[in-house]
């Protein structure tokens, strides 16, 4: 059964909506029994109009939110203001809304409590205890004069999920028409974690440039606010609309010019979409809490201000750029600087990456890894004393932050990387990090606080095509490094619909609780548009089924019926499970400016950049 529509200027086909979407894959057959009893009615409903409604003649709409609720309230808000009479947000408890022909309930039952008694009072319950954080419900309910939309989450972000799906995918908005899906639709968060690696700022040319579509990675720093910071915002407003829930940045005062207040408006507004920054903070070496140069929590520049403090290398001399980790001093460094991040910024915890950590050989640190349990090479000892110190110290502060750290491996033993430490570096002139006959299982997350991620990289796993592994990641909380999208960062050509797909799949099964996707700001692009919106929607749910995926995320960017089946066809021939198809390239610009010559409006604009991303693209 398909809902379908009329319009005088296009052709809408919607899927049905029904309570959970299922794929054929084990993933559905292992999770479906969940949702069918998830929602139940009490007595049956009054009569009413089932599938598509036009809503004809409303000219207000009332809006109530809960406490929590008022940036998924706002989503609704901007979205209706330019179309109807009368917009009204109302908070819970404020005063009931009336007779309103139009009335958006927004909120978890425990945030707006009078919208948990309506949806009770008409009949329904909700197993909300068995459902994870970050899902939602979307039902609409009908009688005489009114009708009622539930925009309903589990919690907070949920329910910003729950707001943007309804304006993005579920509502058709044209001057003077409403045109509204019937909706009873559960959606379930599988993976906890999605998160997103800023990989650097990207400007995209203008329109009157002749080398538009062109982009150029991390421009001067002299432009940073303009190109840094502010792209990174609009950024977050399109991470949240594809659910991913945690932001890795690197480098923010730097993009910022500097200035803390708008590192803290940042932060604070993506806390308010649901996209909580995480600070990428480099121990041992690297640039320690702050990419800055000369800043008190730089580690270049402390090391530079107090030489006495450096790491002894192997032949027994200070090294530059380093901090000796068993000294007092440097030890109290690291907990002021996370006492900065905290006292500062409003943040959902700290990602601490050992890329460049610089082993020391003073007495103390020798003894205090020999001291260590387990089988692990110094470079893993040294790693979890550090992950210790810094976890440690923000959980102090905030039993709710996220610590994460890099492991720089893969969990499969075959599929290791050679050695850590192969391209040219300034940290060239010391030890080799890794080395290549590293330990397995490796007893690093056992040295760490038990409540720390691991972050395990699966660009072997996957480009090697030794995913599925017969191995688990060995930690207590573990993800998922997609390394692969970021040693291509900049490519704006690489399509990843497939790879995805596969990896998601496979990612509970391996004990991964979640996946880090590399972006940047030229996420506005096609190609990596549709990279961001189907890492949301497999990482949010490995079951989801792809076809359902491109009829509602992508009908609206594409077109729906024909547009769709053509882009799901230009997507077959880009790219296979083993990755890109460039013998495939023409034939798929071709089909690509055949739907364009009919399309109209944002479906032509779309239908344009896809055609330019792939004139662009330099095959083999």
């Amino acid at each position: 059964m398909r809902f379908t529509l009329r319009d005088p200027n296009q052709d809408l086909s919607f899927p049905p909506l029904i309570l959970i979407v299922l794929s054929s894959t084990a993933w559905a057959l292992l999770f479906s029994s969940v949702f069918f009893s998830q929602v139940s009615r009490h007595r049956p409903p009054p009569s009413g109009v089932k599938g598509l409604v036009e809503l004809y003649g409303i000219t207000s709409v009332i809006i109530q939110r809960g406490d929590e609720d008022e940036f998924a309230a706002e989503i609704l808000r901007s979205a209706f203001q330019p179309r109807f009479k009368t917009v009204k947000v109302l908070k819970a408890g404020e005063r009931k809304p009336g007779s309103a022909p139009l009335v958006i309930y927004v909120g978890s039952f425990s945030s707006n409590v009078p919208a948990s008694r309506v949806f009770k009072d008409s009949g329904f319950s909700m197993k909300w205890d068995l459902l994870s954080e970050g899902s939602y419900l979307l039902m609409t309910w009908r009688k005489p004069g009114t009708t009622a939309i539930f925009v309903t989450g589990k919690d907070r972000l949920g329910t910003i999920y729950a707001a943007n799906d309804l304006r993005n995918y579920y509502f058709r908005l044209g001057p003077g028409r409403v045109l509204l899906n019937e909706l009873n639709l559960v959606e379930q968060a599988r993976l906890k974690y999605r998160w997103v690696y800023y990989t650097g700022p990207q400007v995209q040319a203008t329109a009157g440039d002749q080398r538009i579509g062109e982009t150029v990675a991390n421009p001067p720093m002299g432009n940073a606010t303009e190109n840094g910071l502010e792209s990174l915002r609009l950024l977050v407003d399109r991470l949240s609309a594809a659910r991913v829930n945690g932001l890795l940045v690197r480098g923010l005062l730097e993009m910022a010019g500097g200035n803390t207040a708008e590192v803290a408006e940042f932060c604070r507004l993506s806390i308010e979409r649901g996209v909580p920054t995480i600070p990428v903070v480099t121990v041992g070496g690297g640039k320690g809490f702050v990419s800055l140069p000369g800043h008190q929590f730089n580690l270049i520049s402390r090391a530079q201000a107090h030489p006495e403090l450096r790491a002894i290398g192997v032949d027994g001399k200070p090294m530059d750029r380093t901090l000796c980790p068993s000294r007092p001093e440097n030890q109290e460094w690291y907990r002021e600087g996370v006492k900065w991040w905290h006292a500062n910024f409003k943040v959902g915890g700290l990602h601490l990456d050992a890329g460049p950590l610089v082993l020391c050989y003073c007495a103390n640190c020798r003894n205090a890894r020999l001291g260590m349990k387990g089988k692990d090479s110094d470079y893993y000892r040294e790693l979890a004393r550090m992950v210790g110190l810094v976890g440690s110290a923000a959980r102090d502060l905030d039993s709710s932050y996220w610590i994460s750290y890099t492991t720089h491996i893969g969990f499969d033993p075959t599929l290791f990387p050679p050695a850590f430490n192969t391209k040219p570096s300034p940290y060239r002139k010391f030890p080799v990090l890794v080395p290549r006959e590293a330990s397995f299982p490796t007893d690093l997350p056992r040295g760490v606080p038990e409540d720390s991620i691991a972050v395990w990289d699966l660009y072997s796993m996957v480009e090697r095509h030794g995913w599925p592994s017969p191995f688990k990641a060995p930690a207590r909380h573990n993800l998922g490094q997609l390394g692969w999208l970021g040693d291509k960062s900049g490519d704006w050509h690489q399509l990843y619909f497939k790879r995805i797909q596969e990896i998601t799949r496979h990612a509970i099964s391996s004990n991964l609780e979640g996946l880090i996707m590399p972006a940047d700001t030229v996420a506005s692009l096609p190609i990596p548009e549709i990279n961001l919106l189907a890492f949301g929607e497999f990482a949010y749910n490995p079951a989801a089924d792809p076809s359902s995926f491109l009829k509602i995320k992508l009908s609206g960017l594409y077109g729906s019926s024909e547009g769709v089946r053509e882009l799901s066809q230009i997507l077959d021939l880009l790219e296979s499970e083993n990755g890109m198809q460039p013998q495939n390239k023409n034939e798929a610009l071709n089909l690509a400016r055949q739907v364009s010559d009919n399309a109209q409006g944002i479906e032509k604009e779309h239908w344009q950049g896809l055609i330019t991303s792939l004139e662009n693209w330099k095959t083999p």
